[in-house]
């Protein structure tokens, strides 16, 4: 508390005691006097709240990890008095960039802040104004208010998509090279890449013969055709933060969707059907080619974390997975734990791989044959980790 308030509070004091036990009214006068000034600051001060307008914009509402937004707070006293000792409090999206600016400001001036807003996370982020601290002109009262609680005040909002990497190759070590990149051929009578030929059957269509081979064998032949055919890619995340608290749990979230967004948009670019889960929740999302990769991106940039470390019974998620084809599971979990359990059940898949992401790089002794593990921490280049664990 300044000097000048504690002279004017005790003061107050003095004049009302003084007026109490003498009765004389120079006591009363000047109480009241300080009495009614205290009374104009603190309404001045509420007046200001109420009053005081400003501009609070962004120049763009979606981002990805890593990308810079401009924030700009405009503030205008359309008042006869001046604002002192005004400051104001912003979130931003990472909790260490949170930060408040002090300033004067004039009768029918204003100022203007435009601060960069570093995007450290995918989600959805509420970023500007928080509080308001203001001083009124003699320096004898202080507000510190909560500006969410004025009910035409929203923060503007921000959708940080997570990172994605392009990957030369993923793991997949069980699965047949071919068939994981998608051009697993099967052999059709239509087509568009011709495959070969066959003895002529009763049904062929006659515009299929190949002329050419029939002539020399002095039998007919049928050509035909190589068709892709597409496998599966299951990528389940367990949304659970699993003892993760505050910006840890951030920074893990981030990591472990920057993974799934990173598999799925490879498996969409080589020609995979890919299903997107999580263990919270019904969440199920299909996607069939790369066109589907931005809703696919969203998804993951919404998805909910949970703040919940109980066991659950994640493979009981998979039971849908009758495709065959590759699992991808990813846990701020007991990786070991849950390899152990992989390997003991019978999961209808060729591949299994289990990303694990945790502040400390966790670390799994032993995988059964057919589950691989890669371990991921924050700041790990989630590209370089992926392909180095082929």
């Amino acid at each position: 508390m300044r000097a000048i308030q504690i002279v004017f509070y005790l003061l107050l004091a003095v004049c009302l005691i003084g007026g109490l036990l003498t009765g004389e009214r120079v006591f009363f006068i000047v109480f009241f006097a300080q009495l009614g000034v205290l009374i104009l600051s603190v309404a001045l001060n509420l007046w200001t709240i109420l009053r005081f307008s400003f501009i609070q914009s962004v120049d763009r509402e979606e981002a990805v990890k890593g990308d810079t937004i401009n924030l700009t707070l405009s503030i205008h006293n359309d008042m006869p008095y001046p604002f002192t000792m005004m400051r104001v409090y912003m979130d931003a999206i990472s909790e260490g960039e949170h930060t408040s600016y002090a300033f004067h400001l004039a009768p029918r001036e204003s100022i203007t802040f435009s601060p960069q807003l570093h995007c450290a996370y995918r989600g959805r982020f509420k970023v500007g104004m928080t509080y308001v601290d203001i001083q009124d002109v003699f320096g004898l009262t202080g507000l510190h208010f909560d500006m969410r609680k004025l009910s035409y005040y929203r923060q503007r909002e921000v959708l940080v998509f997570p990172r994605v990497h392009d990957l030369y190759s993923l793991p997949s070590h069980s699965l047949d090279e071919k068939n994981f990149d998608g051009t697993n051929l099967r052999l059709i009578n239509n087509g568009d890449s011709f495959a070969g030929v066959r003895e002529y059957q009763p049904g062929d269509p006659l515009k299929r013969i190949h002329w050419k081979a029939s002539a020399s064998k002095n039998k007919l032949y049928t050509r035909l055709y190589e068709q892709s055919s597409q496998t599966d890619c299951l990528v389940c995340v367990d949304n659970r933060t699993c003892g993760q608290k505050g910006e840890q749990a951030l920074m893990c979230e981030d990591t472990l969707c920057e993974a799934a967004s990173t598999i799925l948009y490879y498996a969409l670019s080589h020609a995979h059907v890919v299903h997107l889960d999580t263990v919270m929740g019904d969440n199920l999302m299909d996607a069939e080619s790369v066109r589907d990769f931005p809703k696919i991106n969203r998804w993951l940039a919404l998805v909910d974390f949970y703040d919940q470390s109980d066991e659950v019974n994640i493979l009981a998620a998979l039971a849908h997975g009758q495709n065959n084809g590759a699992l991808y599971l990813l846990t701020m979990g007991d990786c070991q734990q849950m390899c152990d359990r992989i390997a003991c059940e019978n999961l209808p898949f060729e591949t299994i791989t289990v990303v694990g992401v945790n502040m400390a790089r966790p670390k799994v002794t032993k995988t059964g044959e057919r589950v691989r593990f890669i371990a991921l921490a924050p700041g790990d280049d989630v590209a370089k980790m992926l392909e180095e664990s082929l």
